[in-house]
């Protein structure tokens, strides 16, 4: 039930929400899902062992990761800002994907 959702479903509904707006014609969303446990990073998106990627969505993106099993992702600096290389980032259409 929506009032039981956590940060994560919540923040989803509320961007898809303004997105309804007449002021964004055009858009295109996409996620990525990364859990930081005991100073261990791991990509929620990709199965466990690395072949593919957990979500059915269409697009699915991953520079250096997809088919590496075990495949190391590591938290880089760039001018830009800092990211986590190695991470899927998947498009998504709605809050429920």
């Amino acid at each position: 039930s929506p009032e039981l959702y956590g940060v994560i479903p919540r923040s989803a509904q509320a961007i898809f929400e303004l997105l309804k707006q007449p002021r964004y014609k055009e858009h295109k969303v996409t996620c990525s899902y990364l859990e930081i446990y005991n100073e261990e990073l791991r990509d929620l998106l990709v199965d466990n062992d690395g072949t593919g990627s957990r979500c059915n969505t269409p697009g699915s993106y991953s520079p250096g990761r997809m088919g590496q099993q075990g495949g190391k992702l590591d938290i880089m600096e760039s001018k830009s800002g800092t990211f986590c290389r190695g991470l899927v980032e998947t498009q998504v259409h709605s809050a429920s994907d």
